[in-house]
């Protein structure tokens, strides 16, 4: 189901990313997540969801919906066209993040696919994520209160709401784990001067790759 919404044309440039297979299942239930209230008469039947405020890290979002929602969904979705082809998705590599009150912007750089190269590396910057549930005003960012991601994709896709087509610009990441202690802990000076210390998995090692984050 989700493979056959990806361009056939694509595939030897698309088809050896693996994150892209989840990409669509992803994006459905993030519209679910953060814009349910968008689709209430496009997709009737779906549950409703407790205000951010009011979540905990156990509501399991990706459980509250069935085959019919997801694909009810999906068939929001616009095929739109794009620079070469045409496509549910429209991917992008750099992302511009500015500030409401200073100057100036940061770059988000994301090129996973070897045909498409930054100077002549396929880069997959990491960044820091406001986690979900967590107001955005008055949010403070610390070591402790954000999410620490890889980006995976940039892409925007558009979909049919019940007011109308509406675009939505997304980032799709993978989320870096927090390194639990072990003794002997080779980062306890780290952990002492108040840093996050956290992994990211090698699928093509048997161990765990260490990255250190200072703060």
């Amino acid at each position: 189901m989700w493979q056959s919404l990806l361009n056939a044309d694509s595939e030897g440039v698309l088809g050896i990313y693996e994150p892209l297979i989840w990409l669509p299942r992803k994006a459905a239930i993030f519209l679910f997540e953060y814009h349910d209230n968008d689709f209430r008469g496009k997709v009737p039947g779906l549950p409703a969801l407790p205000a951010p405020q009011d979540r905990d890290q156990y509501l399991d979002v990706h459980a509250m919906l069935n085959k019919e929602q997801l694909r009810g969904l999906i068939s929001t979705w616009s095929i739109r066209q794009a620079m070469k082809d045409r496509g549910h998705f429209r991917l992008f590599g750099t992302l511009a993040i500015g500030h409401a009150l200073h100057p100036g912007f940061q770059r988000v750089q994301c090129w996973p696919f070897p045909k498409v190269q930054f100077y002549g590396a396929n880069r997959q910057d990491y960044i820091i994520v406001r986690p979900p549930g967590a107001a955005a005003q008055g949010f403070v960012p610390t070591p402790d209160n954000v999410w620490y991601c890889q980006t995976l994709l940039l892409f925007d896709m558009e979909a049919e709401t019940d007011s109308g087509p509406k675009e939505y610009q997304c980032a799709y990441v993978s989320l870096l784990e927090q390194l639990k202690p072990r003794l002997p802990d080779k980062y306890a000076d780290l952990r002492g001067s108040g840093s996050r210390v956290i992994y990211e998995h090698d699928p093509n090692v048997r161990y765990v790759e260490y990255y250190a984050y200072h703060a």
